[in-house]
């Protein structure tokens, strides 16, 4: 016995909202895996520089401005993008663990102290990878789908909360 017509278009018309639905979610998904990576960022230093690779413990102090001197006696000169960038967020929250606001606390409490200045700010990534690669003692970051030049060399990678080998 078929349905009266009347029960046929609800019927239907839930079936293409939950057929919507899945759609919507396959493709969020699909959307979002493929972007996975895409917001890594490379932790660099001039290609001359004898360190290897560096984890969070190692590199926190090195943007903290506390440690100067590589271990060979070369100025240590990292260099942050602007505050407001997404990137300099999410390199803040992994290796300092620093969210914007407690990042802006952290450096006006060391200045008050007449302490070490944050790093050097720098306008792009194009900048700080021109800058790494000109600098000895250059060290910064710059995002993972970027052109990483013959002038640095990658030494960690900051992918979500996370420090990790490159």
């Amino acid at each position: 016995m078929t349905r009266p017509s009347s029960t046929r278009p609800k019927h239907r018309s839930r079936w293409f909202a939950r057929a919507l639905g899945l759609l919507g979610a396959v493709v969020l998904l699909w959307t979002h895996g493929s972007q996975a990576g895409s917001n890594d960022l490379l932790v660099i230093v001039n290609s001359q520089n004898s360190v290897g690779r560096l984890n969070a413990s190692e590199l926190r102090p090195i943007f903290q401005t506390s440690k100067r001197k590589w271990d060979n006696g070369a100025l240590v000169e990292p260099v942050n993008l602007p505050e407001k960038s997404t990137q300099r967020q999410a390199f803040d929250k992994a290796v300092l663990g620093f969210d914007p606001e407690t990042a802006l606390r952290y450096w006006i409490d060391r200045k008050v102290r007449g302490e070490a200045r944050p790093p050097k700010k720098l306008t792009s990534p194009a900048a700080v990878l021109a800058h790494v690669a000109s600098t000895p003692g250059g060290i910064g970051y710059i995002p993972a789908d970027g052109a990483v030049t013959s002038g640095v060399k990658v030494i960690a990678r900051v992918s979500g909360e996370q420090v990790k080998a490159p």
